[in-house]
């Protein structure tokens, strides 16, 4: 199974400013049936007290250029929205939107945002 972290914008975030975060994680090919434990096991480093609730979804991504390289996800996959940026090819991939909210949530984080990086 893939493994994902958040990057650390989006751990100051969560941890530090008490925001509620959405993070788009890709489903693997065989999807799993309990999606909330599938969050927690492929986002690691996330504190314990942090609820989750997860559901099925879809994100389009614009394409990323060929060139592209790293461990961000990203750069990987595209970016989320990818018909908002201009693009000319976009694709719909399939995830598990995980709302992560911390034990003293203040606000929210609008976006949905692909994990930081990967790490495994």
């Amino acid at each position: 199974m893939q493994t994902y972290r958040l990057s650390n914008r989006q751990q100051k975030e969560l941890v530090i400013r008490g925001q509620v975060l959405t993070i788009a994680i890709p489903v693997p090919w065989d999807e799993p049936d309990d999606l909330v434990s599938f969050a927690r096991e492929s986002l690691l480093e996330l504190p314990a007290d942090v609820d989750i609730v997860a559901e099925d979804g879809e994100v389009c991504v614009s394409l990323p250029p060929m060139d592209a390289a790293g461990g961000q996800v990203t750069a990987i996959l595209g970016h989320i929205d990818g018909l908002k940026d201009g693009s000319q090819i976009a694709a719909r991939i399939a995830v598990v939107v995980a709302t992560l909210t911390p034990p003293r949530s203040r606000g929210r984080v609008k976006s949905v945002q692909w994990p930081g990086g990967i790490l495994e």
